[in-house]
């Protein structure tokens, strides 16, 4: 389920919703109207909002360091009066800034890119000790090969089921997921650099690049870096 807060006024508020319905169609999502920043963060304690969706006057260092940087996987979008040159260019990470007196222009202008970064929060059910286990694919680093069964190297620990690389592959080539090594693929998302023969990741591990692939790729990853 994905959960969006949303600070602004009233009929902005109405608006944006109308536009994430229309964007959303095949997604399970719900939404939660504040209008006072300090509502928002009792909740926000409770449970964690996926998107954050405010009005100018909240994009202060304050708000940022409390409920932006604290929360790196969080979507943010800002609803500005201004909207600057600079700020569309900016708009092709995780934090976006729309022109809030043009939301249904704006909301189809950054619908692509919207709907790219949802992607990652999709779930996939790993077949885990005769138990379905629901594994967010933006909380899986890389699937490694070991033997007959696929190690998944996740923010929650590591987890594994019988499955062949090649499935897994078709399964997560759809959520940017790349394979680097015969025993490894890679989530894109989670790569910090790529040095001459390996891809360090965000939780510090490197891994080889397998010499065969090595071109291919980079090229993907350049192409990917360059799509964003």
């Amino acid at each position: 389920m994905l959960r969006i807060a949303i600070l602004e006024k009233e009929q902005t508020a109405k608006d944006i919703i109308f536009e994430c319905a229309k964007i959303l169609g095949e997604w399970e999502w719900t939404f939660v109207h504040f209008t006072k920043i300090s509502e928002f963060a009792r909740v926000d304690e409770r449970q964690k909002f996926d998107c954050l969706i405010m009005n100018e006057l909240f994009h202060t260092q304050r708000i940022s360091v409390s409920f932006i940087e604290t929360q790196p996987a969080r979507i943010v979008i800002y609803c500005m009066d201004t909207l600057e040159p600079a700020m569309q260019l900016q708009s092709n990470g995780r934090i976006i800034y729309i022109d809030r007196k043009q939301i249904k222009l704006e909301m189809q202008r950054i619908k692509a890119h919207f709907l790219s970064m949802l992607q990652s929060r999709k779930e996939y059910l790993l077949s885990y000790a005769n138990l379905l286990v629901p594994l967010q694919i933006q909380d899986i680093y890389y699937i490694e090969k070991s033997e007959k069964k696929l190690i998944y190297h996740t923010r929650k620990g590591i987890l594994q089921e019988r499955k062949t690389m090649a499935q897994a592959e078709i399964i997560f080539m759809n959520y940017d997921f790349i394979r680097i090594h015969a025993s490894f693929l890679v989530n894109v998302a989670h790569v910090a650099k790529i040095t001459k023969d390996a891809m360090v990741l965000s939780n510090q591990e490197e891994l080889p690049i397998a010499r065969a692939r090595k071109k291919a790729v980079i090229d993907w990853f350049h192409a990917y870096v360059e799509s964003k």
